[in-house]
């Protein structure tokens, strides 16, 4: 159905975690690149939307700790930068970011902004591009879902990444997968993180990341997703 498959994102893209497997025995140190080094595929959630979409070519733009504004400023990592890296053939291009912005505390800014160094700047530079870059593609962005503690270190709530997500898809016409209803992940006790397994064990390392299960259950929901997109 589709020829090329691009995803960008951050951590839960690229490797599906930044756990270290000492800390986290469940999670596996090593990784399928998308350069093709040969490593344990099983914890991105790619891998099990592929199994539904089944594009001719895959190719993974997921850089671990980066965001979509920002992060400091000449930050190249930065998502809204990183977009025109990607192949312009591609027929299909999904986004999963805004986490990071959080969590490195990038300025939140309004809508309006333009630029990198808000995090609203960083959303309309990325989605104005997008729309330019590939005006015949379907683009798919992805909510945030829940986290054990939906501050997870930084100071601006998971719920604020969704939100000004959801805005821009509305203002550029983009359908959105919405992780956070979606998904029936919510790895929290109370609210905060917890080292109760029976909460963020079922579907993630520590709260953020997926487990094998958590990209299973992620990577289904989206393939299907997309699928009745088209």
């Amino acid at each position: 159905i589709f020829y090329k498959w691009v995803a960008l994102g951050d951590s839960i893209t690229d490797d599906g975690s930044t756990a270290s497997e000492a800390n986290f025995p469940n999670y596996s140190k090593y990784y399928t690149y998308s350069d093709g080094t040969i490593g344990d595929y099983r914890f991105r959630y790619t891998h099990y939307a592929l199994h539904k979409l089944r594009p001719i070519v895959f190719k993974n733009f997921g850089i671990a700790a980066t965001a979509v504004a920002e992060k400091s400023s000449g930050d190249a990592t930065c998502m809204s930068k990183r977009y025109v890296e990607m192949d312009d053939d591609a027929d299909l291009v999904t986004v999963f970011g805004g986490i990071n912005d959080g969590w490195f505390n990038v300025p939140l800014g309004k809508m309006g902004d333009t630029g990198y160094n808000t995090m609203y700047g960083g959303f309309e530079t990325l989605c104005k591009g997008l729309r330019e870059k590939y005006p015949r593609a379907l683009i798919v962005f992805i909510t945030p879902f829940h986290q054990a503690s939906n501050r997870y270190g930084g100071t601006r709530d998971v719920d604020i990444a969704r939100k000004v997500i959801i805005e821009y898809c509305e203002k550029y016409g983009f359908p959105y997968f919405d992780a956070y209803t979606m998904t029936n992940i919510y790895p929290k006790k109370g609210g905060n993180m917890s080292c109760d397994p029976n909460y963020y064990d079922v579907y993630t390392v520590d709260g953020i990341h997926l487990n094998s299960l958590g990209a299973q259950k992620l990577g289904y929901a989206l393939g299907n997703f997309i699928l009745n997109l088209i």
